[in-house]
């Protein structure tokens, strides 16, 4: 299980790279940019794809998820100076409490 939550982990940044070179396209060049697009987008399909070999498709979409938000707006937040309100944190904070949920039978279960 650890395993699955560290490849879901690194399929959500691969996926926020992506978007960042995306949302910076314009300041590289496009070859450049559509390689790095490229590149992150295949190691993000990747790394789910050997999530998705260890457990159900519901707890791997939704670990991936709740974690490409909580990165996504951290990444706006610090490196694209971009400001969010009090109801987005909020938001966060309920998303990531949703995914713990989910989580908690199978951790009441393995102890």
């Amino acid at each position: 299980m650890t395993m699955m939550l560290l490849w879901s982990i690194g399929s959500a940044v691969c996926y926020v790279l992506a978007t960042l070179v995306m949302k910076r396209w314009d300041a590289m060049g496009n070859v450049q940019a559509a390689i790095l697009v490229t590149a992150a987008l295949a190691g993000a399909v990747l790394l789910e794809t050997q999530a998705l070999r260890q457990a159900q498709l519901g707890y791997v979409v939704i670990i991936i998820l709740a974690f490409e938000t909580a990165l996504a707006l951290l990444c706006g937040w610090m490196l694209l100076q971009e400001s969010y309100a009090l109801r987005e944190a909020i938001g966060l904070l309920l998303i990531i409490a949703g995914v713990a949920i989910t989580r908690l039978p199978s951790v009441v279960q393995a102890t």
